[in-house]
């Protein structure tokens, strides 16, 4: 397998990543699965969330999304909401009927989203979802709903609506 240099966008990310974050190393490394059909988005989340100290994959659609939960084991799933072929709304539903039909361990999925409406909450919650956080988001607002959605809390957890600084 050869590895390509990182981009632009990456050593960007990376670099945006506090100081403080990267020695806030958690216990263990979640294995995230990222769903993002946008490839700068996939880029930056990936740089942020592995210099955090997360194993990271990527799926560009919901389709794909379905697909990598049924092949493998994740941690946590941050599921954008819109996206082509089939959005995270239905492609969580999927996960979670999957779930239920095989006994297979249930995955906290925590939507990101620029809707921040309480229907998009709504509809999220209807749809299996365990978290939420809209974007812009800040990175410790994330890291914090992960680490909170996958300790398996129960009942899902709404986070706030925090933004970039």
């Amino acid at each position: 397998m050869r590895l390509r240099p990182a981009s632009e966008d990456e050593r960007a990310a990376r670099a945006a990543v506090p100081a403080e974050l990267r020695r806030r190393r958690p216990a263990r490394a979640l294995s995230v699965l990222l769903v993002e059909d946008n490839e700068v988005n996939q880029e930056v989340g990936r740089a942020m969330l592995e210099a955090a100290g997360h194993l990271v994959s990527l799926a560009a659609d919901g389709a794909q999304a379905v697909a990598a939960c049924a092949a493998q084991a994740f941690d946590c799933v941050l599921m954008d909401m819109q996206m082509p072929v089939l959005d995270g709304v239905e492609a969580t539903r999927r996960i979670r009927a999957r779930e239920a039909e095989t006994g297979a361990a249930r995955v906290p999925i925590v939507a990101l989203t620029a809707n921040a409406m309480p229907a998009d909450r709504e509809r999220c919650l209807a749809a299996g979802m365990d978290a939420f956080l809209t974007k812009p988001f800040v990175l410790a607002a994330l890291l914090d709903t992960m680490a909170s959605a996958s300790r398996g809390a129960g009942a899902p957890a709404w986070s706030g609506t925090p933004t970039a600084a």
